[in-house]
């Protein structure tokens, strides 16, 4: 069976998708990150400083306010531009996903741990940067992220053989 999913309509998707993503992520870094502020000993997140072992901070104070401006609020004013439909939103969201990718993996370096929420939320990250990059492929009118390039030098002939 063959279903036909037009352009608006696979646009619209991946805007609710990142727009999901965004609010999802944003308001969870927002009260994580807040949490951190108020307990920089990380109990009210059920953490010790531990944890911090292998990184520069000996708190979670200024990792609780990182993570609450760039992966909270950004994240929700990201979102919030893209159900506005603002100008650059797409682009908004690429980052918001490279933030959040950059974020885990300097996290998992530091701390030296990898686990599941960590693995979660960098595929939620790639999830965001593709929709953001397939939107902007959508808007520019090609179907696919990347374009096979062809030589411009080679005539429609050169280019049937």
């Amino acid at each position: 069976m063959y279903i036909n999913i037009t352009t608006s309509h696979m646009k619209k998707a991946l805007r609710i998708i990142s727009i999901f993503l965004l609010f999802l992520t944003g308001i969870n870094a927002v009260v994580a990150g807040l949490l951190f502020v108020l307990e920089p000993g990380g109990q009210k997140m059920g953490m010790t400083t531990e944890y911090l072992n292998h990184t520069p901070f000996g708190t979670y104070l200024l990792p609780g306010i990182i993570l609450f401006l760039f992966n909270g609020v950004l994240n929700l004013l990201a979102a919030v531009h893209a159900i506005r439909v603002g100008r650059h939103y797409m682009q908004w969201i690429i980052i918001q996903g490279i933030i959040l990718c950059g974020w885990i993996v300097i996290q998992v370096i530091m701390v030296k741990d990898l686990n599941v929420l960590h693995l979660t939320m960098l595929l939620t990250g790639l999830i965001i940067i593709y929709c953001g990059l397939k939107l902007i492929a959508i808007e520019r009118g090609s179907v696919a992220i990347f374009r096979k390039k062809t030589n411009p030098g080679l005539t429609e002939k050169h280019r049937m053989e």
